[in-house]
């Protein structure tokens, strides 16, 4: 059992040892605690606690209360008697006349444990004989010797002839380890009984339950009623003085050499010192100090409380709260010591709220290095990180400090200007790439200009490196302001600019962009050499073949005689053809005109229900619209616009020539006039055809575009028909908008702004060149057809007979 037992109890203490370890770990505070409290009772803490009740003392001072008299051996009595040690009558006359002054207690601090005169010696004993009771004789304890060991006492009383009949009272004054005279006992073992105090017989019931106090030294001695011994004998003071009182008698003439070290007053006399602790007692200021055990619990309880937030806090915060925690218990201390008697030892109590702000300050600190070591690594890592981006960065890269010069350069910058980096460490940019002198003043003009810029660039520089090779570089240069912080510990008062300076070798791409501009120009030149040749072209083509539809018009309407009705049929496929061939032609030529921006409107006021009539009229004699429910619903009040109104006609026709080639026997198509929420006006032409998918929408407007491209395709057409209309509403600052539903609807929408708006009750008021409405009624839809589709001028370059001009004009 005993083999089993030792490992079981080696194991125990292990483990207490362990969980007191980590308790300490986790609450550092009561470590300090038990540290601090060790020092308060080994008495290391006491010379600091003294010097706190002193300083509060000098504060809180109070007079005694009078009820005692002090009559005192002074300098002016001895020389008045003029002998020394006084014979033993002098005090017994003492004694009589206070006695018959009415003193209730008369306690005599003065040494008669040995005879001097036989016959004073009498006096004095029948005296103290007749006054009994009334009067107190002192004992004490001293060194045999000075120098002596502590256990090397001698006990000194009154001799027997005195003390037979009078109260004895101890008046042993012991110092502190300081040497001053602080606590007093108000009982005292002598000669094997308990003999009270001096000041025990004079204060009576007030010392019950007190056996040693602290003095209060806050009690002012010199507020005392204080009599010489001479002034008593000689009747110079009037006996009422010491009426219902008590009396001191003792020596404090400093020769005597009854002269203690105390505090507040450096020395007192012993009498008076018996006095203070007299006024200590019935003032009830006998001082009693807190006993140690609650002071250990108030380290304790301090440590606990005050300890983790002192050490989490900041140092500013945790330096705050120790100030006013120090305060409060300071402040605490003082009240108790004023209002109560009591002392507490508060230094224990501010060291342990200290440690725990240093504890709590050095865990700041550590974790502080901690935090800048954290840091160092990182700024260290992303320094590297930062070289090595700089390093491997496919552009040149030169950072210059705050005065210009260079600090940092990468080896692609080094490459491209052809220099070491050592060897351009420490100079000016300018002294490499002087261009960039231009961009840096252009930077600082803008900073003075109140413009927020931190860059200038990308310009392209053309320089030449040091082995002689022409590159073309793109360069950046950017600034970057750095201000001085709001820190404290900031020492910076100026900003500081920093330039980078970022360029790469773009020679290649140079080159390409000449080579991509020079082909640009020679496919403008080729396109407008094709616009220029398709203009001359129309031109050309048109002549001649006005010239045989108006041939073809005059033998079909046999003007000259009839004609066989076979070629009369086949004079209205020439027509008809060549009609057609116009419009193609027509299209082409503004189209032409469109692209070399030679393409001008000829605004005019503009009745738009007449021109809706007319296409409307237009369409529905098309030979396709005869199985289309083809109709027109404009509102009662049809607004007017200011437009060119052969080119209007043009976009409404094609928009409805559009609705009925792309909708199939049975569809409606209808084309109405709607309001916008701006006040602009919309021409709708809506259809229920073929629609159309949402990416072919897109592509509606690009010249020569047909929804059907393919050879079999079943519905003719050149694909300029919405290229041209939208040409025309650009022209017009209008909107082109095309929806559709692809199997179920189409709707386009000519959108003209307000700008273009005229109602009709303005129209009376327009004046100028256009101001009267151009009206356009055709009788038949063939001749609407012409006016739209053919144009009708006599151009400069017309080679045809004047004769067939003038037929032309006369039929249309």
């Amino acid at each position: 059992m005993g083999e089993i037992g030792r490992p079981t109890q080696t194991t125990s203490r292990t483990t207490i040892v362990s969980r007191l370890g980590r308790l300490l770990a986790e609450y550092p505070h009561v470590l300090l605690a038990l540290i601090v409290g060790a020092l308060f009772l080994s008495s290391t803490l006491r010379p600091f606690d003294r010097m706190l009740f002193d300083l509060r003392m000098e504060t809180i001072t109070r007079p005694v209360t009078g009820s005692l008299v002090m009559v005192e051996i002074d300098p002016l009595s001895i020389e008045e008697i003029g002998v020394w040690p006084w014979p033993r009558d002098i005090y017994a006359n003492v004694l009589k006349r206070l006695a018959q002054a009415g003193a209730t207690e008369i306690a005599v601090d003065i040494d008669f444990s040995s005879r001097s005169n036989r016959s004073t010696d009498d006096v004095l004993a029948k005296t103290l004989q007749e006054l009994g009771q009334l009067v107190i004789l002192p004992v004490f304890r001293q060194q045999a010797r000075p120098g002596a060991a502590s256990s090397d006492i001698h006990d000194t009383s009154p001799h027997l002839d005195f003390k037979a009949a009078v109260q004895l009272g101890s008046v042993t004054i012991f110092p502190e380890s300081d040497g001053l005279v602080r606590n007093l006992m108000t009982t005292h073992e002598w000669d094997g009984k308990t003999i009270p105090a001096f000041v025990t017989l004079l204060a009576g019931p007030k010392t019950l339950g007190v056996s040693e106090f602290a003095i209060d030294y806050g009690i002012n001695h010199n507020t005392l009623p204080r009599y010489s011994v001479a002034d008593l004998l000689r009747g110079r003071i009037p006996l009422n003085e010491f009426k219902g009182k008590k009396v001191i008698i003792g020596g404090t003439a400093t020769e005597l050499g009854d002269q203690h070290a105390v505090p507040v007053f450096r020395s007192l006399p012993g009498p008076v010192i018996q006095a203070v602790a007299y006024e200590s007692l019935i003032q009830n200021r006998a001082l009693q100090e807190l006993r140690p055990e609650a002071i250990l619990a108030f380290v304790l309880i301090v440590a606990m409380i005050f300890g983790k937030r002192l050490a989490k806090w900041n140092w500013q915060w945790a330096g705050l709260a120790l100030v006013v925690s120090i305060s409060a218990t300071e402040a605490l201390a003082y009240g108790l010591q004023a209002f109560y008697p009591l002392l507490l030892p508060t230094v224990s109590i501010d060291l342990v709220l200290f440690l725990c702000f240093l504890w709590g300050l050095l865990a700041s600190l550590e974790q502080k290095a901690a935090d800048l070591f954290r840091h160092a690594m990182m700024l260290m890592h992303r320094g590297g990180v930062i070289d090595r981006v700089l390093e491997d960065s496919f552009d040149g890269i030169v950072v210059t400090d705050s005065i210009g010069r260079i600090e940092r350069v990468n080896k692609e910058a080094s490459r491209l200007l052809g220099t070491g980096a050592q060897a351009m460490t420490g100079k000016p940019m300018a002294a490499f790439l002087p261009e960039v002198e231009a961009m840096e003043t252009e930077l600082t003009q803008r900073e003075r200009q109140g413009q927020e810029s931190r860059f200038v660039g990308p310009r392209e520089v053309s320089i030449t490196t040091a082995s002689g090779i022409p590159l073309v570089l793109e360069v950046i240069v950017g600034r970057f302001v750095i201000q001085p912080t709001d820190s404290r510990w900031e020492r910076r008062t100026n900003t500081r600019n920093i330039f980078s300076y970022t360029f790469r070798d773009v020679t290649a791409r140079s080159e390409l962009a000449e080579k991509e501009r020079e082909a640009l120009e020679a496919a403008v030149a080729a396109s407008r050499a094709k616009t220029e040749f398709l203009a001359n072209m129309s031109h050309e083509l048109r002549t001649p073949l006005n010239a045989i539809i108006g041939f073809s018009e005059v033998v079909h309407g046999e003007l000259l005689g009839p004609i066989e009705p076979k070629y009369k049929e086949y004079l209205e496929n020439i027509r008809d053809s060549g009609k057609h061939l116009l419009s193609v032609i027509n299209n082409i030529l503004d189209v032409s005109k469109i692209e070399s921006g030679s393409f001008e409107l000829r605004d005019d006021l503009v009745d738009l229900r007449q021109v809706l009539d007319a296409c409307f009229t237009l369409c529905r004699g098309w030979p396709e619209s005869a199985d289309r429910d083809i109709t027109m619903d404009l509102p009662e009040e049809c607004p007017n616009l200011f437009a060119d109104e052969r080119l209007l006609k043009q976009m409404v026709v094609n928009l409805l020539s559009n609705s009925v080639k792309y909708s199939e026997p049975g569809d409606s198509v209808l084309i109405t006039v709607a309001d916008e929420d701006d006040g602009a006006v919309a021409i709708v032409v809506r259809d229920t055809g073929i629609g159309m998918k949402p990416d072919v929408i897109s592509k509606l407007t690009e010249p020569f575009y047909q929804v059907d491209s393919t050879l079999s395709r079943t519905r003719e057409g050149t694909g300029l028909g919405l290229s041209l209309v939208s040409a025309y509403a650009d022209a017009h600052s209008a909107e082109l908008v095309v929806t559709s539903e692809f199997g179920e609807w189409t709707e386009v929408r000519l959108v003209f702004g307000v700008d273009r708006v005229i109602g009709r009750d303005r129209m009376a008021k327009i004046d100028g060149p256009h101001s009267t409405p151009v009206i356009w009624a055709p009788e038949t839809a063939e001749e609407q057809e012409e006016d739209v589709l053919v144009e009708i001028e006599t151009e400069k370059h017309d080679t045809a007979p004047a004769d067939m001009r003038r037929r032309r004009e006369t039929i249309h």
